[in-house]
């Protein structure tokens, strides 16, 4: 695989994950669904997190928005490395990039639009000061 401009220790967020047998497809590569799930863990991490502290109470987050740029083949079996970091902090939303590494070379990048929202409303709403202050220490 060949190396590219992104960097692992760039994001301060990083998860283990090992993919499964049951991840590839006919062409006997990971199937490009299980690269969106693998992302999803990584936010997860973000969003759930209690040191993060986001989102409590009344408060939920919405997926407004995703890419994701394939950037090498990635076969079964392996270990992959998510790391996540914000980029940018709006008034309502806040967006994520995250990468797939396989040892040292990045195979896939993603960025996520997330919206906050009322949890019963299902209204979006402004970023509280709080969550802006734990988001900006992910940047």
């Amino acid at each position: 695989m060949q190396k590219n401009k992104y960097r692992l220790e760039d994001y301060p967020l990083r998860l283990e994950e090992r993919l499964r047998y049951r991840d590839t497809d006919a062409q006997g590569h990971i199937n490009n669904a299980v690269y969106v799930t693998l992302l999803e863990v990584g936010r997860v991490q973000l969003l759930r997190d209690p040191k993060h502290k986001l989102g409590h109470g009344k408060t939920m987050f919405m997926m407004a928005h995703i890419s994701v740029d394939y950037l090498a083949e990635l076969t079964w079996p392996n270990t992959v490395t998510i790391g996540t970091r914000v980029i940018h902090i709006g008034t309502t939303s806040f967006t994520t990039e995250q990468v797939i590494f396989v040892g040292d070379t990045c195979v896939a990048v993603g960025k996520t639009v997330i919206v906050t929202a009322d949890r019963e409303t299902r209204q979006k709403k402004a970023l509280s000061e709080e969550t802006k202050a734990a988001l900006k220490s992910i940047m």
